[in-house]
């Protein structure tokens, strides 16, 4: 399983996701099965992967794992995901 966060460099609701989701790994020892990317808009994979999941605001979540893709966005742009949603979506993605 892969949980991205797509944001660009310099914004701080982006940074503030990255660091949330981190913290959220590391609390509940999933970093053994779950691996992590930041993946910066800004950059020509970036590009790539935000037209690929038709991402209109940062941040967003996509979680990967091998039945599906789930791409978690506000809708507004510069709104941090609350610390139980990421935890119930991972949760539900490990069957947990």
């Amino acid at each position: 399983m892969k949980i991205k966060v797509i944001g660009k460099q310099g914004c701080a609701p982006c940074k503030a996701t990255k660091n949330k989701v981190q913290n959220i790994l590391n609390k509940n020892d999933w970093n053994d099965k779950i691996e992590f990317e930041f993946v910066d808009v800004e950059t020509e994979e970036g590009e790539v992967q935000k037209d690929f999941y038709e991402i209109d605001n940062i941040p967003c979540l996509v979680i990967e794992n091998d039945e599906e893709d789930i791409v978690h966005q506000s809708e507004e742009i510069d709104n941090i995901p609350k610390s139980d949603e990421i935890k119930s979506i991972i949760k539900e993605m490990l069957g947990d």
